[in-house]
C-alpha cells in the first residue's frame, strides 16, 4: 500500500485468481473493463475488489457506482443508473434529456466529478440508453471520447438477464 507497509493491497489477496488480479491491475492502469462470467464465477467479488482499489487510487468521490436495478445497486453500494445519470426514465431524445439534466445540479456534478463509472448488471441496460448516456457524457464533460472520457467498468452476464423493454 501507499503507507509503506509490506502488507499487500486488499485486491491482491489470495481470494482473487491470477486473471482477476490482472483485471484489477488493468482497471488501476486506467483501462475500461467488461467483467463477465456465468453465475458463481466471482463477478461480484471481483467488482467489489476493483471498486475498493479504484477508490484507494482516485478517492471515493471520483469512483461512481451504479446498476440497472435498485436491488443490484443495493448489492454494490450504488444507485440506479437512471438516478446517477439524471435522465429519469431515459426514453426522451438526447437534447430533451440534456435540457432536463442541466436543471439537475446534483446529476451534472456527478457527471463532472466522476473519473470512473462502475455499472453492474449492464446486460439489463438497453443499447439505446447506453448510446444516449454516451452522447450526454460527451456533451456535459466537453470531451469527444466515449462517455465523455469516463473510465467504464461494466459487469454483467448477457446470457443471464436481458434488457428490460416495454
Amino acid at each position: 500500500g501507499a503507507t509503506g507497509s509490506a502488507a499487500p493491497e486488499e485486491w491482491e489477496s489470495a481470494t482473487l485468481t491470477a486473471v482477476q488480479r490482472a483485471a484489477v491491475q488493468r482497471a488501476l492502469a486506467g483501462h475500461s473493463l467488461f467483467i463477465t462470467g456465468s453465475a458463481g464465477t466471482g463477478k461480484s467479488m471481483l467488482l467489489h475488489h476493483t471498486i475498493h482499489a479504484l477508490r484507494q487510487k482516485h478517492g471515493a468521490d471520483a469512483v461512481h457506482v451504479a446498476a440497472s436495478t435498485g436491488i443490484a445497486a443495493c448489492h454494490i453500494g450504488g444507485t440506479t443508473l437512471h438516478h446517477w445519470a439524471g435522465v429519469g426514465l431515459g426514453d426522451a431524445a438526447v437534447p430533451t434529456l440534456l435540457a432536463q439534466l442541466r436543471r439537475n445540479a446534483e446529476a451534472v456534478a456527478r457527471w463532472r466529478a466522476a473519473r470512473v463509472l462502475v455499472l453492474d448488471e449492464v446486460s439489463m441496460v438497453s443499447g439505446a440508453l447506453l448510446d444516449k448516456l454516451d452522447a450526454i457524457g460527451q456533451r456535459l464533460r466537453d470531451c469527444r471520447r466515449p462517455f465523455g472520457g469516463l473510465q467504464l467498468i461494466f459487469c454483467g452476464d448477457f446470457l443471464q438477464l436481458p434488457p428490460i423493454t416495454r
